[in-house]
C-alpha cells in the first residue's frame, strides 16, 4: 500500500512539474535572481543562510527569493530589502523556481519542482564527515525511495564537499551523483573558524544566557527508536552537576532536536532551542556539544571543544540505518548509558581531544578552512556574469 501511494505522489508531482515547465516557456529567466531553500522551506538556516548573507554584503545587483513554509516573522532575520518571501509550494514559489538564474539548496530539488536547462543549482547539502549513512547507503530505503532520490540530486550543477571522504563516499557512491563537486568546505561552517566574540554575546543574549554560563547543547540526530522506552534519555540533573563540578560554573543545558523529529526535549533540559532558526549558532555559542551521529560533531570538531556521543541505541541505529565508519574510529568518546556519559566527561582531556580531532581531519582529507562561502559567491558571481 505504502508503495501505491508513493508511486501515485510521484506521478502527481511530475505532473505539476511539466504543467510549470510549460508555463516556463514563456517566462525568461532572470539573469540577477537567486532562490535559497533550507531544509525544503522549513528553516532560515545552514549553507544556504551563509551564502545569502555574503551575496547580500558583496553585491546591491541581485535579487533574492527565500522559500518558506512558515513565513511568518521571517523579514527579521533577511538581510536584504530586494529579497522575496514566498510560500513553499504556493504558484508564487514555482514562479520564481522557473525565473531563477541560480538556486541554492541543502537537501534536494523535489520531483515535483520545475528546473530548466539554463538554471544553475547548487546543491550545498547539509552534512560532512564519515557518520550515519545517507542516500543509498541508508538501509531501511526502498529501491523506489533510493532511486528517486538520486534521480533529484543528479539534477545539481555543483555538489559542495566537505572533505575528500565525502566526496568519494557519500557524494559519487552514496549519491551516485556524477556531475562537479565542489572542493570547499561548508559555508555554514566558517563563522566557526572566527573568534567573534561580540556574535556569541549576542547570540547568548538572544537566548537570555549570560556570557559567564557553561553552555552544554544536546543535538540528536532523527530516528524514531528515541520515540521508544527503552532508549535511555540523559540524566540532565546528573550530567549538570558533574560538568559544574569540574569547570566550577553554573550550567545551562539546551536541547536541539532533529528538523524531522516530532518529539520534544525533556521538561528537565534548561532551554529547547529546537525551533531556533540556526545551529550554527548554537554551535558557537556552546563550551560543549553532546550528539550521537549527527555531522554537527563535524562542524564542532573544528572548535576543538568538549564533543561526546550519547549512543544508546548504538546497535540498533547501525541495524537500521547503518554507519559509514566504526563509531570507535572517528575520534569522539562514545557513551552507551549516562554512567559512560558522565566518566567520559570526568576523563575528558582537552589536549588528547586536539590530538584526535586533528587526525580525524587529515584521515577524511578535510576542506574545511573558513572560507567556504568566498569561494562558492565567487563562482555564483562568476556565472551569473555579476562584477
Amino acid at each position: 500500500m505504502n508503495k501505491i501511494k508513493d508511486i501515485l505522489k510521484y506521478s502527481m508531482g511530475v505532473a505539476i512539474r511539466s504543467f510549470w515547465l510549460l508555463i516556463a516557456l514563456f517566462c525568461p529567466i532572470k539573469k540577477n535572481r537567486i532562490m535559497f531553500d533550507s531544509f525544503l522551506g522549513k528553516q532560515y538556516s545552514c549553507n544556504p543562510r551563509a551564502i545569502y548573507e555574503k551575496l547580500c554584503l558583496e553585491n546591491d545587483n541581485l535579487e533574492f527569493v527565500w522559500a518558506f513554509k512558515n513565513t511568518d516573522n521571517k523579514n527579521e532575520f533577511l538581510k536584504n530589502n530586494k529579497t522575496v518571501i514566498c510560500k513553499y509550494r504556493s504558484l508564487k514559489h514555482y514562479y520564481y523556481m522557473i525565473t531563477s538564474a541560480c538556486i541554492v539548496y541543502n537537501w534536494k530539488i523535489t520531483y515535483d519542482m520545475p528546473v530548466r536547462k539554463k538554471q544553475i543549482l547548487i546543491q550545498t547539502w547539509h552534512g560532512g564527515g564519515c557518520y550515519k549513512t545517507a542516500g543509498t547507503g541508508i538501509k531501511a530505503n526502498t529501491d523506489f525511495h533510493s532511486r528517486r532520490m538520486v534521480n533529484e540530486i543528479s539534477r545539481a550543477t555543483y555538489y559542495i564537499s566537505s572533505s575528500n571522504y565525502f566526496s568519494e563516499k557519500v557524494i559519487r557512491e552514496q549519491n551516485q551523483y556524477k556531475g562537479n563537486i565542489l572542493s570547499i568546505g561548508m559555508p555554514r561552517n566558517d563563522v566557526l573558524f572566527k573568534n567573534n566574540q561580540g556574535l556569541k554575546s549576542k547570540i547568548r543574549k538572544e537566548l537570555n544566557i549570560s556570557d559567564d554560563k557553561y553552555v552544554i547543547l544536546y543535538a540528536p540526530t532523527y530516528r524514531e527508536t528515541m520515540m521508544n522506552d527503552a532508549f535511555e534519555h540523559i540524566d540532565c540533573g546528573r550530567i549538570k552537576k558533574v560538568i559544574a563540578e569540574k569547570t566550577g560554573k553554573d550550567v545551562v543545558f539546551m536541547y536541539r532536536g532533529h528538523h524531522n523529529s516530532t518529539s520534544g526535549g525533556s521538561s528537565s533540559f534548561d532551554k529547547d532551542v529546537s525551533d531556533y532558526y540556526d545551529m550554527q549558532n548554537l554551535l558557537l555559542i556552546s563550551d560543549m556539544l553532546i550528539s550521537d551521529y549527527s555531522s554537527s560533531i563535524w562542524d564542532f570538531s573544528f572548535t576543538y571543544r568538549p564533543c561526546l556521543l550519547y549512543t544508546p541505541d548504538l546497535e540498533a541505529y547501525i541495524e537500521t540505518r547503518g554507519l559509514d565508519e566504526d563509531i570507535y574510529t572517528w575520534g569522539f568518546p562514545v557513551a552507551l548509558s549516562n554512567d559512560e556519559l558522565e566518566a567520559g566527561i570526568v576523563n575528558f582531556n582537552v589536549n588528547d581531544f586536539r590530538e584526535k580531532m586533528n587526525a580525524h581531519h587529515e584521515k577524511l582529507g578535510s576542506f574545511e578552512n573558513g572560507r567556504a562561502t568566498e569561494k562558492v559567491c565567487g563562482l555564483i558571481r562568476k556565472r551569473l556574469h555579476i562584477k
